[in-house]
């Protein structure tokens, strides 16, 4: 007969094994040997930065040329009628304005669009979607070694269809040039934008989203748009890769503090040394603050979820305080990439709408990036 083990390992993540009844006692032993279900491995691929824009993405736009069409499919059927029209006309009118402003990034998108057969309008309109809607925690800290860790849970889809949809389309992403690595991100395929993303032995960032109303802001999006029509104002995913390919971590903090963005959003970023670890909140304009780790006051981790860090988090959403209570019980002494994935891994901060946990270390060029699943109950 059968029967399912459920054993805690590095530090509290539950693993659960099948295994026959006569070998139970084995199982349990060599626990080691029994697999995560809440997680899986995510494909990887790599995009040569050497190659035209248009030409960068096509090998794996013509992998999933499927699932990219239902993604459009799928976002446009969320979006009302009377925002989409709007949203159309703003493409007709201003659309070669907006695509010229998207420098190098707009032809990407036109490349995937042009592979798959859609509208390049729609993979803009997916693109945006993307950079308004995603929740996510992320927690940086400095590691008894003295570097720093970052990770990262991003959610999205608030646990329906569309989540499980996206966690079958999440990849890990190598840009390079020269047959070299430049940097790393995990994106979803057909969205060219950066949302957790390293430039190994400098800097990494996690995004998460601004939450102030309703999960999906649909008049944001027309704003955002109209943003566009603006070269100084930049979309937050792909300033990062503009900058991922040549900045230093001071250097980025200072950009991506200061450069105009098309929406409000919280920036969290590692460098490689102790204390190299600050959330940026921002607005479209400028930072509002800088939260940085500061070993010297006792501030070894920050966590950030979807709001203010000096405000309480909303009752209904617990994430934060979850994370922080299992930061606390591992301490900075054991803190490390198997506990800081088990902090990550408590639920609520995994939870039915996680589409994959990112563990960094830039200063030992680890990217670790897995598909997640929630929940055990």
């Amino acid at each position: 007969s059968v029967s399912i083990i459920i054993i805690k390992r590095n530090f509290g993540v539950e693993m659960k094994c099948w295994c026959s009844i006569g070998v139970a006692i084995a199982a349990l032993i060599v626990a080691t040997e029994c697999v995560d279900v809440t997680s899986r491995p995510m494909p990887g691929f790599t995009v040569n930065l050497d190659l035209a824009p248009a030409d960068r993405w096509v090998h794996i736009a013509s992998v999933y040329a499927v699932e990219i069409r239902k993604t459009v499919e799928l976002v446009l059927g969320v979006i009302p009628g009377e925002i989409k029209a709007a949203a159309d006309k703003a493409m007709d009118l201003t659309g070669p304005r907006i695509f010229q402003n998207l420098g190098d990034y707009g032809l990407e998108m036109q490349g995937i669009a042009e592979t798959v057969g859609i509208a390049p309008r729609d993979i803009v309109l997916c693109n945006l979607m993307y950079e308004l809607t995603a929740k996510c925690t992320s927690i940086v800290a400095n590691a008894p070694d003295g570097t720093v860790l970052h990770g990262r849970n991003l959610d999205f889809g608030d646990g329906t269809p569309f989540t499980s949809f996206l966690r079958s389309i999440a990849i890990n992403v190598n840009f390079q040039r020269n047959n070299a690595t430049v940097y790393e991100a995990t994106t979803y395929v057909g969205y060219v934008g950066a949302l957790t993303a390293s430039r190994p032995e400098a800097w990494s960032v996690s995004i998460d989203e601004v939450v102030v109303g309703p999960a999906y802001p649909w008049p944001v999006l027309l704003s955002v748009l109209d943003g566009l029509l603006n070269p100084r104002v930049h979309l937050t995913t792909l300033l990062i890769r503009e900058i991922l390919e040549n900045t230093t971590f001071t250097q980025a903090v200072d950009i991506l503090g200061n450069r105009q963005l098309v929406a409000p959003v919280y920036l969290i970023m590692a460098g490689v040394n102790t204390d190299e670890g600050v959330v940026i909140t921002r607005d479209r304009l400028r930072a509002k603050d800088f939260w940085w780790l500061d070993s010297s006051a006792g501030d070894w981790f920050l966590v950030e979820t979807n709001y203010d860090h000096w405000l309480p988090a909303p009752p209904a959403d617990d994430r934060r305080d979850v994370a922080i209570d299992c930061m606390n019980s591992v301490g900075p002494s054991d803190i490390s990439p198997d506990t800081l994935y088990s902090c990550l891994s408590e639920e609520p901060v995994l939870n039915d709408s996680t589409t994959y946990t990112a563990i960094i270390n830039n200063a030992q060029t680890l990217y670790d990036c897995k598909v997640r699943m929630c929940c055990t109950h």
